[in-house]
C-alpha cells in the first residue's frame, strides 16, 4: 500500500507545526515543590504544569495526587487590599522563601501573577501563587501553602 500525500495531510502537518511553534500543542513543564525549612534537597511534590491552560498536576512522595488550575489575577498594588489577601497570607510565604520584603518589593510589582487552588481526592488543599518576573521572559517564581500551613518553594 502506497501512501498518497494529499492537501489534507499538508494542512494537518502545517497546523501541527504552527501549533507547536506557537505553544498551542504541548507546552508542558516540570514543576517541583520544596518544603521551606526542611533539611532535604528532595522535592516533596513533583508534577507538571500545562502552561497554555494553567492546569497543574502534582504527586507527593507518599503518592497523594493534587490537581487544579492557575488563573491570572489582577495586578496587586496595595498589600492591604482585601481582593489580594488570601487567608493563608501569601505575602508571608513569599518572604519566607525569598527573603524579607520580597513580596512588597517584587510580587506587588509583577506584571503577571497567577493563583490557584489544588485539591486531592482525600481532601488535601494546596494554594499556589506564581509570578513571571518579566513579561518577555519565561522566568517564573512561585510559592505554595498547604492546608497545614506548610510553605513550599515552587521551581520549574
Amino acid at each position: 500500500m502506497r501512501f498518497k500525500l494529499t492537501s489534507r495531510h499538508l494542512l494537518a502537518a502545517a497546523l501541527l507545526f504552527l501549533g507547536t511553534a506557537c505553544g498551542f500543542v504541548g507546552n508542558v513543564q516540570a514543576i517541583h515543590l520544596y518544603p521551606v525549612g526542611a533539611q532535604t534537597s528532595t522535592a516533596a511534590l513533583t508534577g507538571t504544569i500545562y502552561n497554555l491552560s494553567g492546569k497543574i498536576k502534582l504527586t507527593s512522595a507518599g503518592g497523594e495526587a493534587y490537581a487544579g488550575e492557575l488563573a491570572m489575577v489582577g495586578r496587586p498594588t496595595d498589600p492591604t487590599d482585601a481582593r489580594y489577601t488570601q487567608e493563608l497570607a501569601f505575602p508571608k510565604a513569599w518572604d519566607a522563601v525569598y527573603g524579607d520584603h520580597f513580596h512588597s518589593k517584587t510580587v506587588l510589582g509583577a506584571k503577571l501573577l497567577s493563583r490557584g487552588q489544588l485539591v486531592s481526592p482525600s481532601g488535601g488543599t494546596l494554594y499556589v501563587e506564581i509570578i513571571r518576573l518579566h513579561s518577555n521572559s519565561d522566568e517564573r517564581l512561585g510559592v505554595a501553602v498547604d492546608g497545614k500551613q506548610q510553605v513550599y518553594k515552587v521551581t520549574f
